[in-house]
């Protein structure tokens, strides 16, 4: 277990916030400025009401003496308050960019096993919303926590100078409010945890139903999808309501008992001055003082349901920063060549979820410049295979070599410059059509980007368009046909030059016009590079060097086109069923 995990919730947060403690420390400070008036003006009112009417002359001294420090703690509040606002928005910003960034850097370390696992609105909400809930902190909890105890250090201070007796009242109060804090502290927690999870499955939900809504559509699950999301939305409701009614029950119990103790205390004051025992500038003084430290506790007591969101916003970042589903590269030696050979040498992986190994003692030797094809039925391991090659996944047993080299010992990130994927699903951003085929690369001339694109039967559609390569696709590149994303996606993966390029399911999706246009650029970009293909289409699988029939992660036959059909095996069965559909 890592040392943040051993960390309680306070030790969590001090580790979030200590960087920055220069800015709290200084926010503090002229926090204290800024609010020097509401503190000390109880002891200035006292004392303007128990000047000494004996000597006029002492009267007046004392009364602009008394008069000129207000006016001064007054005109002191507008730089204090500036200067206050300044550092503590710098250590808010600073809090929720480095958490932002520390975000960032892990999701690009994390597996994408891991990203598989977890919806992409769970970690957007973790992204936003919990950090959001962080920043917000020290500007409310953290001033408010400052303001209470130094309202009630001067508070106690003035009371034991002036009625020391008035100081059993705190003596009861202090620990009434931690009872009541403490009542409430373990239902606001399980509250406020089971929110947190009901609004991020409401997100996921959200999310979900976006990216499925050409499927819902399709086959007219309109209602289904609805009545799945309005549920979870439902659910984050009735919690929120839940939610809502305890801060409420919190809030009120707190009030009362203040505002209980706060009268106590007053009708003891009028007491004590009726019987000559206290000035009524010291009832006057007390009340204030009393009525500002329960307004400041209660203030506390009501941010209090903030510190809980706090933490679980912390425990639901901390789920991702501290996730094991890590690919270490830091350390390792980078690849600054790559020739192309790729051993799988007795390689052996199991998802965690699975009941037998997705790969199994797997040996397979492909040489620089060959040009490999994994077919088989449904979960033989073909996706498992092309995960292993580009170091997604890890062998639990056995070993990935290129040129080699363990790939466990090397920093793959420097492998994967030299590796070109061309995937079923393209993803496009909503830049030009410049920026999408370019994209990771800089300093390359506008013309080598135009070569590729050519390169990929792509110009004939790219420069009809209304601002040839610089025009803006749709997000995901919408405005494209498929076989169009395709080609472009194709021209990205040319302009790398990779020495090792992945193609999985390139063409499965296309129509047949689409496919020989997308099938002339890939052969093309297969020339002179280790090209392992996944593809059920007979046009991009038949002219590779070998084919690998796989079942159940094994090897089960492999060959030539020519050597696969003069024998009975999957592949030569779907080549003739699909020929005899044709």
């Amino acid at each position: 277990m890592s040392e943040s995990r051993r960390r309680s919730p306070v030790g969590q947060l001090y580790a979030v916030y200590s960087p920055h403690r220069k800015d709290i420390l200084r926010g503090l400070f002229f926090l204290f400025f800024q609010n020097s008036y509401v503190w000390l003006s109880p002891i200035f009112i006292a004392r303007l009401i128990d000047l000494p009417e004996s000597d006029p002359q002492t009267r007046m001294a004392r009364f602009l003496v008394w008069g000129c420090l207000m006016l001064g703690l007054i005109l002191l509040n507008f730089p204090a308050s500036c200067l206050r606002s300044r550092y503590m928005s710098r250590l808010a910003r600073g809090i929720s960019r480095d958490l932002r960034v520390g975000l960032a850097q892990q999701l690009q370390q994390l597996t994408l096993l891991y990203h598989s696992k977890h919806s992409v609105g769970r970690l957007q909400s973790k992204a936003i919303r919990d950090i959001e809930i962080l920043e917000a902190l020290p500007g409310q909890f953290v001033a408010v926590l400052f303001n209470t105890a130094v309202a009630v250090l001067v508070a106690i201070a003035a009371i034991a100078v002036r009625a020391p007796k008035g100081l059993i009242f705190f003596a009861v109060l202090v620990p009434v409010s931690v009872a009541l804090r403490r009542y409430f502290h373990k239902r606001m927690q399980v509250t406020t945890q089971q929110y947190r999870h009901s609004f991020e499955t409401m997100n996921a939900g959200i999310s979900d139903m976006i990216t499925m809504m050409p499927v819902t559509r399709a086959h007219a699950l309109e209602g289904f999808e609805l009545n799945r999301v309005t549920d979870r939305i439902q659910d984050v409701f009735r919690k929120g309501r839940r939610f809502d009614w305890l801060m409420n029950l919190f809030g009120t119990s707190s009030w009362v008992l203040l505002t209980f103790f706060q009268a106590s205390f007053l009708l003891g004051a009028v007491y004590f001055c009726f019987l000559g025992r206290i000035s009524v500038g010291d009832v006057l003084m007390f009340n204030a003082f009393f009525a500002s430290i329960s307004g400041s506790v209660l203030n506390l007591l009501n941010v209090m349901p903030m510190l809980a969101k706090a933490r679980e916003s912390l425990c639901s970042i901390n789920e991702i920063l501290h996730a094991p589903d890590r690919e270490e590269n830091h350390g390792k030696p980078a690849v600054s060549e790559v020739s192309g050979n790729l051993l799988y040498d007795g390689v052996t992986y199991s998802y965690p979820e699975g009941d037998r190994p997705a790969v199994d003692n797997m040996y397979l030797d492909i040489k620089s410049g060959e040009s490999i094809a994994f077919v088989g039925p449904s979960g033989c391991g073909k996706s498992s295979m092309l995960a292993l090659a580009l170091g997604y996944i890890r062998p639990q047993s056995g070993r990935m070599l290129l040129d080699g080299a363990d790939m466990g010992k090397l920093d793959l990130r420097s492998y994967r410059k030299h590796v070109g994927v061309v995937a079923q699903d393209v993803v496009f951003f909503s830049g030009t059509v410049l920026y999408n085929v370019a994209y990771g690369t800089n300093g390359i001339p506008r013309e080598k980007i135009a070569d590729a694109i050519k390169l990929a039967n792509a110009w004939e559609f790219v420069e009809k368009l209304p601002d040839g390569m610089e025009t803006k696709l749709g997000e995901g590149g919408v405005e494209l046909s498929g076989g169009q994303r395709q080609r472009l996606a194709i021209a990205r993966a040319l302009l790398r030059d990779p020495k090792v390029l992945i193609l999985d399911e390139a063409t499965s999706a296309l129509d047949v016009e689409s496919e020989m246009l997308v099938q002339d650029a890939l052969d093309r970009i297969m020339r002179d590079r280790t090209t392992i293909v996944v593809s059920h289409r007979l046009s991009t699988v038949r002219h590779c060097d070998r084919i690998i029939v796989l079942d159940e992660g094994r090897i089960v036959q492999e060959g030539t086109h020519d050597d696969l059909m003069e024998t009975r095996n999957f592949y030569s069965r779907i080549i003739r069923a699909t020929s005899v559909a044709a």
